[in-house]
């Protein structure tokens, strides 16, 4: 059984572990740099983690997330959802609790919107991630798991010295 748990509520030590050996996280997932990103004005930290109960808890998944209110008329137009980093996934895991992940992951994200009456969600991949400085060729977007709309980019790293 997977269940869902806010980063803040857990041993920070334990998530900043799974960011630092998952090849798929970046800045963004730890949460150190969560807890500084709630600090912005108007900006509620909601990142969550899942977890697999059956097996002590393990984290399957490192999702930031925060509500971000606008500076004026918040009571007419509501707040949006940011996923800067978007879900890392364990990169260990199998193709069918991958998936089923993934299906926890939107279901949290549509209650999620839901309970603030959020506008929108933007979610974005890591750039800079390990798994994708490394990759020798172009990688599927993670997020074609997602009934999103898609409005992927690109980013070009040169090396500027010699």
């Amino acid at each position: 059984m997977f269940d869902i748990c806010l980063i803040r509520e857990r041993e920070l030590e334990k998530v900043r572990q799974a960011a630092c050996d998952w090849d798929t996280c970046w800045a963004w997932h730890d949460p150190v740099l969560q807890v500084a990103r709630a600090q912005w004005r108007n900006t509620t930290d909601l990142g969550f983690l899942v977890l697999d109960k059956t097996r002590g808890d393990k984290i399957l998944a490192i999702v930031p997330l925060v509500l971000v209110l606008p500076h004026k008329f918040s009571t007419f137009t509501g707040g949006y959802l940011e996923s800067t980093g978007g879900p890392a996934i364990d990169p260990n895991l199998p193709a069918k609790t991958v998936g089923k992940t993934w299906r926890t992951i939107l279901a949290h994200f549509k209650d999620t919107a839901k309970n603030f009456g959020s506008r929108r969600l933007d979610i974005s991949c890591p750039p800079l991630s390990r798994s994708q400085l490394l990759a020798q060729k172009a990688t599927v977007n993670p997020l074609c798991h997602l009934p999103v709309s898609d409005s992927s980019s690109q980013t070009w790293i040169l090396q500027l010295d010699d």
